[in-house]
């Protein structure tokens, strides 16, 4: 089985280089070879054609979730010492078993895959360079070397809490994407995050769903600091990870906060991009953006999310109004 990396990790006197760490696994995942894209360069903003079905996923209908069951007031799997307190990894899981967190999905194209959560009613939060690649990062923060700037896939299916070949909540129709306003310009691990907007599903009944209905949602904190604590969850796909289960891990020693770019030690890798880092309250604080490779383990980098995250979300919803 081969995995093909579209990002890559390199090292630079002596000393691990930082690489963004999505859009990969397309033979893993049994996808075709990358399409030309369309989407607007100007605006940055992808407008993805529909999307098939995710080979190899069998996939259930998608039903109205219990409010009694949304998972918002979980921040992950129950705290333990040990392995998950270094950084390492864990099927992540809701705090009360080892279920998936639906909110938290895997983001498919025919470049590969990255991970995003659902924060309200029809987005989902995911990492920018996801979406479209830079001509180059001005403060050097992310490798972006042998990637074709400009726009990743034409279209992207979005597969809340993926488990294995299952799709339990039904995959989903991304009918805009949109990244941050500087990442064209800085590729910057700062401003590496996107939104995108989840096209709702008609029942056979013909009730209008939306994706927060079936899997709930997730709160964003665009006012945090440093943290004590964080876990970041998503889909890596390389050494150990298949691509197919969501994992976790926290850190609770290695945390730092700089120029706007969270750090902590872990070691989910490539496929994990887009994903969440929850702090001790539950609440989204960053995305998996890049790591670095260490010796003895991994860091991660995210954006530090801040008003611009909110700006972007009132633009795609102002864009959802004006269809």
């Amino acid at each position: 089985m081969t995995i093909t990396r579209s990002l890559h990790t390199s090292r630079r006197a002596g000393r691990a280089a930082t690489a963004a760490v999505g859009l990969l696994v397309a033979a893993l995942l049994g996808l075709a070879e990358p399409a030309a894209t369309t989407a607007t360069l100007a605006t940055a903003t992808a407008n993805p054609a529909p999307s098939p079905a995710a080979p190899g996923l069998t996939s259930d209908t998608p039903r109205k979730r219990d409010p009694r069951d949304d998972d918002e007031r979980d921040s992950g799997k129950k705290d333990t010492k040990g392995e998950r307190e270094r950084g390492r990894t864990d099927e992540s899981g809701t705090g009360e078993s080892d279920d998936a967190l639906a909110a938290v999905g895997q983001l498919l194209s025919k470049s590969g895959a990255c991970s995003g959560t659902v924060i309200s009613r029809q987005l989902v939060l995911t990492a920018a360079h996801c979406i479209f690649i830079p001509q180059r990062s001005v403060d050097n923060s992310l490798d972006l070397r042998g990637l074709k700037p400009g726009p990743v896939a034409k279209e992207y299916t979005f597969v809340p809490g993926r488990t294995g070949t299952k799709a339990p909540h039904g995959q989903w129709q991304v009918a805009e994407a949109r990244v941050s306003p500087a990442w064209p310009k800085t590729g910057s691990a700062s401003d590496d995050f996107a939104i995108l907007r989840i096209a709702p599903k008609v029942t056979e009944d013909g009730e209008t769903i939306h994706i927060q209905d079936v899997v709930g949602s997730r709160s964003v904190d665009v006012t945090a600091g440093k943290q004590a604590a964080l876990t970041a969850v998503g889909y890596p796909a390389e050494g150990q990870f298949d691509g197919t289960t969501q994992q976790s891990c926290t850190d609770r020693r290695g945390i730092r906060l700089q120029d706007g770019i969270h750090s902590m030690r872990c070691d989910l890798n490539g496929g994990a991009s887009g994903g969440p880092w929850f702090n001790k309250n539950g609440r989204i604080v960053s995305v998996t953006s890049s790591v670095n490779a260490g010796e003895d383990r991994n860091e991660i980098t995210g954006p530090q999310l801040d008003d611009t995250l909110k700006k972007l979300i009132a633009a795609v919803n102002a864009d959802d109004r004006n269809e």
